[in-house]
């Protein structure tokens, strides 16, 4: 049976995006519905290849995963600790925020755990929900924004030609 394993901030994990292909990201916040974490938009056969990975850009803004499910309970997927990295600090927690509510009355939360009240609707709707991701959710959005980009760079090379 697979250790059960708490996340730190700064941890580098993988999951199995597909078979014998792996995906990585870099935890960067506790919040209260569990960890914020970045994907970096590299996608390996190996998966001790972290170290190439946290060299490319992210894939999407953070998301909020399920890492309670994931890593201690291990209900879904597989996902693995790669790397602690205790020294590492995440600066720009208070850019990113989620909405949550209910319309009408949506506040803002931000990675820092900052609430922002009296949010316009029409500003929260900009915002992403604030709910955690579990396997299916995270590859579900990696898969097509992965698609995305292929589309777009098939139409550029059309589109040169």
């Amino acid at each position: 049976m697979n250790k059960k394993v708490k996340l730190k901030v700064g941890d580098i994990i993988s999951f199995e995006l597909q078979e014998k292909k792996y995906g990585f990201a870099r935890v960067i916040a506790k919040v209260s519905l569990g960890d914020a974490i970045c994907v970096f938009n590299y996608f390996s056969n190996d998966i001790n290849d972290y170290e190439k990975a946290i060299q490319h850009p992210l894939l999407f803004e953070p998301v909020i995963l399920d890492a309670h499910s994931l890593f201690w309970r291990r209900l879904e997927g597989n996902w693995t600790l790669i790397k602690r990295d205790n020294k590492y600090i995440y600066e720009d927690k208070s850019k990113y925020k989620y909405k949550f509510g209910v319309k009408g009355n949506y506040k803002l939360i931000d990675l820092n755990n900052n609430s922002y009240t009296d949010v316009p609707q029409e500003i929260a709707e900009k915002y992403p929900d604030y709910i955690s991701y579990g396997d299916y959710g995270i590859k579900r959005r990696v898969l097509f924004l992965l698609e995305k980009l292929q589309s777009n760079e098939s139409e550029k090379s059309e589109s040169e030609t």
